[in-house]
């Protein structure tokens, strides 16, 4: 499971998110959820958490055993 708390105190579960869509002006996030719910998110500081949390998650191979 991987848990990322947002400067605004929510906590997100990044093992449940289909997809994330991301706007850069104005600074918004669209996370679409397995239960196709969806969150939207406008505050700069957690669109930019999110995207953070993304990336580490996806482009994290440290713990790769295949390499």
């Amino acid at each position: 499971m991987y848990i990322v708390k947002l400067p605004s105190g929510e906590y997100l579960n990044l093992a449940l998110i289909q997809r994330v869509e991301i706007d850069k002006d104005p600074i918004l996030a669209v996370i679409h959820w397995s239960k196709n719910n969806r969150s939207v998110y406008n505050d700069k500081k957690d669109v930019e958490a999110i995207i953070e949390a993304m990336t580490n998650q996806y482009l994290d191979f440290s713990n790769d055993e295949t390499t």
